[in-house]
This record gives structure tokens, C-alpha cells and sequence, in this order.
């Protein structure tokens, strides 16, 4: 074989081999599930080391989960109702942390970690065929995700991660911080747990309902924006798109949309204040 032919059919094969590797480790879009595995909660699976998690925040209102499989068995991912991703800063990865990784704030604190807005984030369109509008009623079409059994009260959708694999989960988020900066795709985030990141059993309900149901994302975004930065509803509907040309700038949030979020921030209200009854009750 002449030099030629044989550095050709070198760079041949290491073309071909260097493509299936980069197949390899290209995350699975298409969500399945296994039934014959039994499910296991997202923070679980972090915690035991199964899976890892990496999110590649789009935008302030989009983001993509990444859930790699560490083991060499498959495992099926209960996802919870609403997680929160905040931003991780090189100081804070190398320097003195906490439980959370956070040196300042601690639980309960609406602004944790990193300089840029953190979010409060579920997967979209419920991540299945068992999907509620904000208290129950079921009108929301499914988008390919499956469930097992109802999907309930712990968690939403369900995801099958073969070994070794990543696969790739859409989320939507809001943001938790009024006037920080809009996350963008080079910043290094982290999950947190929504009971770990915020006391406020108004604003996880809050989350919850977005991260399960198809209200508004700005109806909702206003609503989180009233409980975590205690903006007036007033505010909110005089608030005002940046403008970068002539003319005058438009609102932020339609009458609609603020309507909405103080509709759904009424009956979470409602529904946080009945928990300590429904518990008094169970319990004689």
C-alpha cells in the first residue's frame, strides 16, 4: 500500500472511531422508562452516587438538565415537583462552603450563592400524560415523558437512564432574585433541594404548582418575584421591559398575567394555611 493510501486509511479510522465516540456521549433526548426498575428520588440517586447532575442554564427562563448514569445497571429517576439551581462561583468551588456550598446565606434565604439569578425550575410540560392545571384538574397534554402509577405526591415524571449514559431533561425556571443578572449557558450551576434553598412554605408551594402545572410562566415568575423580593402587585404591573430604542417601553407583565399570579399566590395562601389543620386532624 502506497504512504499515501495508508495515512489515508489511518485518519480514516481514527475519523470513524472519534465519531462513534462523540455518539456515545451524546445525551439521550428521548426519554423512556423501564417500569420493571423501582424508581428513585433525584436527590437519592445524587446522594448514594449513581447519577450526577449538570445544568446548562439557556436563559433566565430555560434550562437543561443533565442526569448521568455512573453505575453500570440502569436506574429510573422520580423527578420532584420543582428543584432550584443556583450559580457556583470558582471561589466558592475552592474556598470555604457550607452543606450547600454557599459561604454566605444559608436555608431560608431568598439570595444564595453565585452573583446570578438562581431558579426556581420543574421539568416542562409535567414530564408526562398524568398533568394537572395549578390544584388538580387534569387539561395539559404530555410531551413524551412517562409515568409511573399517578406520580402523586413526591415527585412528577419518571426517567430511565441506561448505564453509563446521559440523557437530557428540559426544564422551564423562574427567577428568584429581582435585578441580578440573567443566567447564561457558560455559568456553572448546581441543584438544591427546594426545602433546603427556602423555609417559606408559600414560596415552595408557589414553585411546586409552577413546576407541576401549566400556569403562565410570567404569572408565575410575578408571583415568585412578590414572595422573594416582597414586590407589591402595584409594582409588578407598573414594572418595564429594558428599552433600547425610541418609543415607550412595554410592561413586563400583562394586567392578565398579574391577575393570574395573585390568583394562584391566593390559593396557595389558602392551601398553606389548611396544612396545620388537615395535620391536627389526621393525627386525633
Amino acid at each position: 500500500m502506497h504512504a499515501f493510501s495508508r495515512r489515508f486509511a489511518v485518519c480514516l479510522s481514527v475519523c470513524l472511531v472519534s465519531a462513534s465516540v462523540a455518539a456515545a456521549k451524546q445525551p439521550l433526548k428521548k426519554l423512556k422508562v423501564d417500569p420493571s426498575i423501582s424508581p428513585v428520588g433525584l436527590f437519592d440517586a445524587i446522594e448514594a452516587g449513581s447519577i450526577e447532575t449538570t445544568v446548562v442554564a439557556k436563559n433566565a427562563h430555560e434550562a437543561q438538565l443533565m442526569v448521568t448514569n455512573k453505575s453500570d445497571v440502569p436506574v429510573t429517576v422520580q423527578m420532584p415537583k420543582a428543584v432550584v439551581a443556583v450559580q457556583v462561583l470558582k471561589q466558592q468551588i475552592f474556598g470555604q462552603q457550607n452543606r450547600l456550598g454557599n459561604p454566605g446565606q444559608g436555608p431560608g434565604g431568598g439570595n444564595m450563592m453565585g452573583g446570578a439569578q438562581p431558579m426556581g425550575m420543574g421539568a416542562q410540560n409535567n414530564m408526562g400524560n398524568n398533568n394537572n392545571n395549578m390544584f388538580g384538574q387534569n387539561n395539559m397534554p404530555g410531551n413524551g415523558f412517562n409515568n409511573i402509577g399517578n406520580g402523586a405526591n413526591n415527585g412528577i415524571g419518571f426517567f430511565s437512564v441506561p448505564p453509563q449514559k446521559t440523557v437530557q431533561v428540559p426544564m422551564k425556571g423562574v427567577c428568584l432574585a429581582h435585578g441580578k443578572p440573567d443566567p447564561r449557558p457558560r455559568m456553572t450551576y448546581k441543584l438544591v433541594k427546594l426545602e433546603e434553598y427556602t423555609s417559606d412554605p408559600a414560596l415552595r408551594e408557589t414553585l411546586s404548582v409552577f413546576g407541576t402545572s401549566d400556569v403562565d410562566l410570567q404569572a408565575a415568575q410575578a408571583a415568585v418575584w412578590h414572595l422573594t423580593d416582597k414586590m407589591s402587585w402595584q409594582a409588578l404591573r407598573e414594572k418595564r421591559q429594558e428599552q433600547w430604542g425610541p418609543g415607550e417601553p412595554s410592561p413586563y407583565f400583562s394586567e392578565a398575567q398579574v391577575d393570574e399570579a395573585e390568583n394562584l399566590i391566593r390559593q396557595v395562601r389558602e392551601k398553606v394555611d389548611r396544612a396545620p389543620h388537615r395535620s391536627e386532624t389526621a393525627a386525633r
